[in-house]
């Protein structure tokens, strides 16, 4: 079987420069976060209303995705957990209409794996393991799509939300030396050509070969972005939640 998962994460982040900014804020190491896996991820809203609750989801979302600049440092740690971190440089790809990181999509693939463990005490949904569905997000000319393999079925379906126009997915499969059913999956298609990455983090949360996914008003797209950064930023696993939701001014609202 030839599959090219064109799938490399390129980390060129400073690390000397984050580790001097953590421990300057006196948070654990980088690379020892610790996993607060006995907590449930309930997130304290201080009897707001929805509204209020809103503007101060979206006031997090805002200060977590701002364009790094002179005032916000582009290594400052947003989120912290499962021995993982994202900065601002790269929650900012999750702002509107910017191209999802190859970080960003390890992190959520990693993130999803370790909720699944907590909530059902077992994973069904794998990324790049070996049983039951294994969800390879791929990265090829700059379009994320991604391929599924079903292994108890013995058949790889492709996920492509610009399959219709243009399938970059198709490229990187040698269909003649496959020893598996290909399957092109029916999934939403982007109305862009910058937001395939929020789609492949939908796919790798919600799709299942025998369940219709919903199709996404554009609008809900752009909620998506903001729900996936703030839903990070305030896990109890986030080592940073409370610095980054006081330098967002809203901890005395989000928690």
């Amino acid at each position: 079987m030839a599959i090219v998962l064109h799938h490399e994460v390129v980390d060129d982040r400073n690390w000397e420069e984050i580790r001097q900014i953590t421990h300057n804020k006196r948070c654990l190491p980088v690379r020892t976060a610790k996993i607060v896996a006995s907590q449930n991820p309930v997130y304290i809203t201080q009897g707001l209303s929805k509204k209020s609750i809103s503007c101060a989801l979206k006031c997090l979302y805002q200060y977590c995705t701002h364009r790094p600049d002179g005032k916000f440092s582009r290594q400052s740690i947003m989120i912290n957990m499962f021995v993982l971190y994202l900065t601002r440089l790269d929650c900012h790809t999750m702002a509107p209409t910017e191209w999802v990181s190859n970080i960003v999509i390890s992190f959520a693939g990693k993130f999803m794996i370790e909720e699944q463990r907590r909530v059902h005490g077992t994973v069904t949904r794998h990324m790049l393991q070996t049983e039951f569905m294994i969800f390879a997000p791929t990265l090829f000319e700059n379009h994320w799509s991604c391929y599924v393999l079903d292994y108890g079925e013995k058949k790889l379906y492709v996920l492509d939300s610009l399959a219709r126009v243009h399938s970059f997915a198709k490229k990187c499969l040698d269909e003649d030396d496959v020893n598996l059913e290909i399957l092109y999956a029916e999934v939403p298609e982007q109305p862009n050509l910058y937001d395939c990455g929020v789609y492949v983090l939908k796919f790798m949360e919600l799709w299942e070969p025998k369940k219709e996914m919903p199709y996404f008003k554009y609008e809900q797209i752009l909620k998506f972005h903001q729900e996936y950064i703030c839903d990070w930023v305030r896990h109890p696993g986030n080592e940073v939640r409370e610095t980054v939701l006081k330098g967002a001014k809203v901890w005395g609202k989000l928690r």
